[in-house]
């Protein structure tokens, strides 16, 4: 198992801005070790060590912290190290100077350099010259600020540097909604009314923070009203220096010293702004915080708080120390309250976006991945189309935020007459294609040529994305394994149940087979993405490494879509009953029959139509339904690009059938429930697990039976809507993102081979 440490002086640090990350490398299969000077519970730590970390870098601990850390990491043998705050990370990578040339890589992330433009002269004599030597001894260097990733960037010696802004913030923190007695209650608490105009300023009491500024700022600003409240909110690490200052201003009703809080969020929506007087930053935390909050700001004009107020081009900065302009400012606010603007631009800010670009640094892309697959691709004037859910911006969400490039190796069909307008272009530069393009299944199966070709690009990539059920995958599977490449496999079918429900004899006669040979390259995978949660796994164990996770992905649950729906039903009285299913005509296990033998048992009780979407030969299924006498009924639609144009089909639909004999994950009922569409299937492959309404499959007795239910009472359609609509919310991109990147990333750091 892969191993990181993360170090800084206290546990405070961690547990304050690194749970996530820790929380990251644990799903991405690491162990996880913390250093630190402390005895605290670490959530997310496997190991912790103590260490002799001191604060003060002419403390004697120091030197025997490196002794200690050294021992610690010689033993270990770590993947990664990551260490942060100044003396923690300067113990750090001199304890890991050995290691690094072994292998280990080690990141240190500046929360803000003791040296910046105006600081002292000692700093820059004493701090400078250590950070600039130990840059030698770094893989990664992270800044948070732009001014101390400008200078690292052009005198230091790491590897790489980067600027992150922060270590992200969650913005669920403050997603809270206090009532009118919740806030008079907490500003009770506190000794305060609910007319003061409380101020507040969330920081450590310490020198560097310059809480004097803002105490002098009050001291004149009380004098003008007394309802003007300063709430200091912090421990205590200046020795009571602040709150004599108070005393002896007599202002000590006006300012409030909370001492650390861990309610900071809740302290902030009773606030009316925020401030900060700080000397210099990182990126400071309380302000984003504020903003978040959607609080007026005022700060001074140091590095860090200068970041955050030119990046929203909002908020208001006063000259360090110029505490007649901080007055102004906060009079300003408090006499235009109603009409200041906190509309702040968040995004780079937030933690979900913070941590992808932190991702992209603990796990650096692949170069090369290869996808293997039948699904067929169509050539039209030398662009490649495709009607399939893996369309181009899938691949970008899901692969290309990995891999500089991925290579598409499946059957590729010439068609110069293509209706573009139904297809997705597969046109980033980044994906490339080879055709294995074959006269019939036979070959694909035993041709030397086809099984030569799917070798060579096994072996001339990274890693290997295999889809099953498919003939191409099985044969990559052996290669992979064979020559020891890491792959994973996806998959999305039983070829058992697809080729015994094919319209083909020949496809029962290779049932057995298939289904046998996916068993065995399924339990021999290292790594397996199950589409349903039971269903495959249940079918085709593994027992490496695997997770159920849908392909589908669903972008859009705003409620409008839900109530549009709700209003449609209403609206049906004496309407007609429109009513779609999608799926290849060229199969039959999708359920076409089906679903016209159920209809042509209502023909005579409800109006109704329906509506097939989907490519391949429709001449068989209008001989179908003109034996059951539907024809005029049923409406072959064609095909759609996936996206957009598939759900504008289905909101047109009042309710959606899912027949099939097979399925694994059906992406088209998911993305029907997300449209709210009533929905009836058979309870074969992952459908009974996202679906309620469900009955055997060629069973169009009762299918019928439950249209027939549908058209005749709205409350139950409503009921349906809803509980899908709900349902498919699990599917949303950010949801299956979530789950299925860290699987990946997981894959691809794995030791590769069996």
């Amino acid at each position: 198992m892969k191993k990181v440490l993360f170090t800084a002086t206290v546990d405070s640090h961690i547990l304050h801005f690194h749970i996530p990350y820790l929380k990251l490398f644990k799903e991405n299969g690491y162990e996880v070790h913390v250093a630190t000077n402390g005895d605290e519970k670490i959530p997310y730590c496997d190991v912790k060590h103590k260490i002799s970390f001191e604060r003060n870098p002419i403390k004697l601990n120091n030197l025997k912290a490196i002794k200690q850390l050294k021992k610690v990491i010689d033993k270990e043998k770590f993947d990664i190290i990551h260490c942060h705050t100044p003396m923690g990370s300067v113990v750090t990578r001199l304890a890991a100077k050995k290691a690094r040339r072994n292998g280990t890589r080690v990141i240190y992330t500046a929360h803000g350099f003791h040296f910046y433009k105006g600081a002292p002269l000692l700093n820059w004599l004493l701090f400078y010259p250590i950070e600039k030597y130990l840059s030698k001894y770094t893989d990664d260097l992270i800044t948070i600020n732009k001014e101390d990733y400008e200078l690292a960037k052009r005198k230091f010696h790491a590897r790489n540097t980067y600027y992150i802004p922060g270590v992200g913030v969650d913005p669920n923190k403050f997603n809270i909604n206090l009532t009118s007695e919740e806030k008079h209650k907490l500003r009770e608490s506190l000794g305060l009314k609910d007319d003061d105009f409380v101020i507040i300023y969330v920081a450590e009491l310490i020198k560097r923070k310059n809480q004097t500024m803002a105490i002098e700022a009050i001291k004149d600003l009380v004098k003008k009203d007394d309802k003007i409240k300063l709430l200091l909110v912090g421990k205590d690490s200046y020795n009571g220096k602040y709150q004599e200052m108070v005393k002896n201003l007599g202002i000590d009703k006006n300012v409030i010293f909370t001492g650390y809080r861990k309610d900071v969020p809740k302290l902030m929506k009773i606030s009316d702004m925020a401030i900060s007087t700080a000397l210099q930053e990182g990126l400071p935390v309380n302000i984003l915080e504020a903003m978040f909050v959607g609080l007026p700001i005022v700060c001074t004009n140091c590095r860090g708080n200068a970041d955050l107020m030119i990046d929203t081009n909002n908020g208001y900065l006063v000259d360090i120390n110029n505490v007649n302009s901080m007055i102004n400012k906060i009079t300003n606010i408090y006499n235009n309250r109603a009409d200041i603007r906190t509309d702040f631009k968040l995004d780079k800010y937030e933690i979900s976006n913070v941590m992808k670009k932190y991702s992209e640094i603990y796990f650096p892309k692949y170069k090369k991945a290869a996808y293997f697959h039948d699904v067929k691709l169509i050539e039209c004037n030398n662009k490649i189309y495709t009607s399939d859910g893996l369309n181009q911006d899938v691949i970008k969400e899901r692969y290309l935020n990995i891999f500089d490039s991925f290579k598409m190796v499946t059957r590729i069909i010439k068609n110069e007459s293509l209706n573009i307008a139904k297809y997705s272009e597969l046109n980033d530069k980044r994906i490339s294609f080879d055709s294995i393009n074959t006269s019939g299944i036979t070959k694909l199966l035993f041709s030397k040529k086809v099984k030569e070709k799917i070798k060579e690009n096994v072996l001339n990539v990274d890693f290997c994305i295999i889809r099953l059920h498919s003939f191409t995958g099985n044969i990559a599977c052996k290669y992979a394994r064979k020559y020891k490449k890491n792959y994973v496999i996806e998959l999305v079918s039983c070829p058992f149940d697809s080729l015994w429900n094919h319209k083909s004899k020949f496809g029962k006669i290779l049932a057995p087979y298939m289904y046998l040979l996916t068993k065995k390259n399924i339990s021999k995978a290292s790594n397996v993405i199950y589409v349903t949660d039971k269903f495959l796994q249940k079918r085709y164990t593994n027992k490496h490494n695997n997770i159920g996770c849908s392909d589908v992905i669903i972008t859009d649950t705003d409620q409008s879509i839900c109530t549009r729906r709700l209003e449609k039903i209403t609206q049906m009285e004496n309407k007609k009953i429109i009513l779609g299913l999608v799926g290849s005509l060229d199969v039959s296990f999708k359920g076409h029959e089906t679903a016209i033998k159920a209809l042509a048992q209502l023909k005579d009780k409800i109006d109704f139509e329906l509506h097939f979407l989907g490519n391949g030969k429709k001449d068989y299924w209008e001989n179908i339904a003109k034996k059951y006498k539907i024809a005029e009924k049923v409406v072959f639609d064609g095909t759609l690009p996936g996206g957009k144009a598939v759900l504008e089909w289905m909101d047109n639909l009042d309710i959606y059938l899912i027949p099939s004999l097979q399925e694994g994950m059906p992406r088209a009922l998911i993305e029907a429930m997300s449209r709210a569409c009533p929905a009836i299937g058979t309870n074969v492959g992952g459908i009974p697990e996202v679906l309620d309404i469900t009955v055997e499959k060629n069973d169009y007795i009762e299918i019928a039976k439950k249209i027939l239910e549908f058209a005749t009472n709205k409350d139950l359609m409503k009921k349906c809507a809803l509980r899908n609509y709900e349902k498919s919310k699990e599917f949303h991109e950010d949801c299956l993102f979530n789950k299925r990147q860290p699987f990946i990333l997981k894959c691809i750091y794995k030791n590769s081979g069996e």
